[in-house]
């Protein structure tokens, strides 16, 4: 899991944008920094990763970490999820998607918003991945998104 300190947040540094705050992991007990939209009009949160971490020749998919408070409006718009695979000979495999969010609003769980899936190249000649989630409809006041980061999983 890549957490949310670690990929690009639009405006995440602004406090009127965005409140930053600690979780602790059930599962080890780690303590992490969640994001968590107080306003925005414009959201936009992207990131990379090398695959040379990753067991080659598995299938991976990614997927966003996220909540939306009992609260949260403006998710009523699909926001769109990019995923490309830039190869060490600098081809490209873009997968492009979108996504409601609105239904997920007031769920306690964490949820996972699939950006797209990929099969990692051999370890000689990794490859990166850039992952996006954005919804640049400017007339659409967007609140209530937690980010608690981006995940790979391998599905093999």
């Amino acid at each position: 899991m890549i957490y949310a300190k670690r990929i690009e947040i639009e405006h995440a540094d602004k406090p009127e944008n965005w409140t930053w705050s600690s979780i602790h992991e059930a599962q080890n007990g780690k303590a992490i920094d969640i994001a968590t939209l107080k306003e925005v009009y414009w959201m936009n949160i992207k990131g990379n990763f090398l695959t040379s971490k990753l067991t080659p020749e598995t299938k991976y998919e990614v997927v966003f970490v996220v909540k939306l408070e009992e609260d949260a409006i403006g998710w009523h718009k699909p926001v769109n999820l990019t995923l490309t695979l830039t190869m060490r000979d600098k081809t490209t495999i873009q997968q492009k998607q979108t996504c409601l969010l609105d239904t997920y609003v007031g769920d306690e769980e964490w949820v996972d918003i699939k950006a797209g899936e990929f099969v990692a190249p051999p370890k000689e000649a990794p490859a990166r991945i850039s992952f996006a989630m954005f919804q640049h409809d400017d007339t659409v006041r967007k609140t209530g998104l937690v980010v608690k980061g981006v995940a790979f999983r391998a599905l093999d």
